[in-house]
């Protein structure tokens, strides 16, 4: 595998976590978004990156002792590595250090890789939201730690 470090995010990576958001998220944010994110204190933003380009992040926002995950992407020429599964580890211990005890998130009903990857951490399905996504479903998922 390439050589892959994952840290916390930067306003350096802002470039190209839009970027990122541009090709794989529904409704992206812009750079300035993407800046405003990192600079929240309740905010856990991790990019990986690779020879000084960031090829991937996760991010997720604290509240009490809970998360509500944001979102996570990589690009595709670094897929199937092994990317999401350690951004998502990486959130994990990180939630884990500052004392948060469940992570929320939502994904498509119709995304089963993206399932598969969230099962794969630890996440279980906690119910539907209806609709949640157009015409598609949304599964609630939950990770207790």
């Amino acid at each position: 595998m390439t050589d892959i470090t994952i840290s916390a995010a930067d306003t350096a990576c802002a470039d190209d976590i839009a970027e990122l958001e541009r090709q794989y998220i529904d409704c992206p944010w812009s750079v300035e978004q993407v800046k405003a994110e990192i600079a929240k204190p309740n905010v856990i933003f991790l990019a990986a990156r690779c020879g000084g380009k960031t090829v991937g992040y996760v991010s997720g926002e604290a509240a009490a002792d809970e998360i509500e995950f944001g979102n996570i992407a990589v690009d595709s020429a670094f897929r199937r590595q092994g990317v999401a599964t350690r951004l998502l580890r990486a959130l994990v211990e990180h939630a884990q250090s500052c004392g948060v005890k469940k992570i929320f998130l939502l994904v498509s009903a119709s995304n089963t890789s993206a399932k598969a990857l969230y099962e794969k951490v630890g996440f279980i399905s906690k119910g539907i939201r209806k609709s949640y996504y157009g015409n598609t479903d949304a599964i609630i998922m939950e990770l207790e730690i």
